[in-house]
């Protein structure tokens, strides 16, 4: 069975691929058995708790990605450097468990999929 990552590296408002991404990465994870899920750059700001989007009238879609626990997608992995860039030092403020990687060990684990679907 093919092995598909889904990329998140945009931050989670101002656009809907994002949450067209997430959506299909939800449907997929039905059909598949190893997904797994990244985030680099400002799409590490997708999974943070204690969003407000309301503020930019926009709506709070990133509670869905607890969804996974349900799917039992476990492969959740963070870029280490972007949360550093991004002053992010608790690595507790995520709606699930994740791995979180340097960006070598990051690169190499993205290049283990045989399908990388990017936002």
């Amino acid at each position: 069975m093919k092995k598909i990552a889904f990329l998140f590296s945009k931050s989670p408002y101002g656009s809907s691929k994002c949450q067209d991404l997430l959506d299909l990465s939800l449907s997929i994870s039905f059909y598949f058995e190893e997904i797994a899920l990244f985030f680099v750059g400002d799409g590490i700001f997708q999974i943070l708790k204690n969003q407000n989007p309301k503020k930019i009238f926009s709506n709070n879609f990133s509670k869905s990605f607890s969804v996974f626990k349900l799917c039992k997608v476990s492969n959740i992995y963070l870029c280490k450097n972007s949360l550093k860039q991004r002053g992010i030092i608790s690595y507790k403020n995520f709606f699930m468990n994740t791995f979180i990687l340097n960006s070598k060990l990051f690169k190499n684990k993205l290049d283990l999929f045989e399908a990388v679907i990017n936002c």
